[in-house]
């Protein structure tokens, strides 16, 4: 149904996480910011599984802290130029890290022009 002339059905569950985390299904489709964070903060991934093949989200970077999304399991991260990441993080206020799984692997990428983003293996 629509609003004001606008479709309800697509709006993101947002999420200030202000202490490291493990992510769940549950998570799928939301948004993560660092609001509020005092410092650093570190989203942990699961293993890979099909239970979690199309599992995505969404991580903002609104506290000028390092905001990581790291694998529980070494290896399974893909990101740009590295198919055996371990992690990615970005303390550029505004930054987007886009994050799903294809039940194989973790996928996640930088997802804003000019951002600052830090990848590990």
């Amino acid at each position: 149904m629509a609003k004001n002339g606008y479709s309800m059905s697509n709006r993101a569950a947002i999420e200030a996480v202000t202490a490291d985390k493990t992510v769940t299904v549950k998570d799928c489709g939301k948004i993560l910011t660092n609001r509020g964070a005092g410092g650093a903060v570190e989203l942990t991934l699961p293993a890979p599984s099909e239970d979690f093949k199309g599992v995505n989200f969404k991580m903002v970077v609104l506290a000028a802290s390092n905001f990581k999304v790291a694998t529980a399991t070494a290896d399974t991260l893909v990101s740009r130029n590295d198919a055996t990441a371990d992690s990615i993080l970005s303390a550029q206020i505004g930054n987007e890290i886009y994050v799903f799984c294809d039940g194989t692997s973790w996928y996640a990428y930088g997802a804003t022009d000019g951002g600052t983003y830090t990848i590990a293996t």
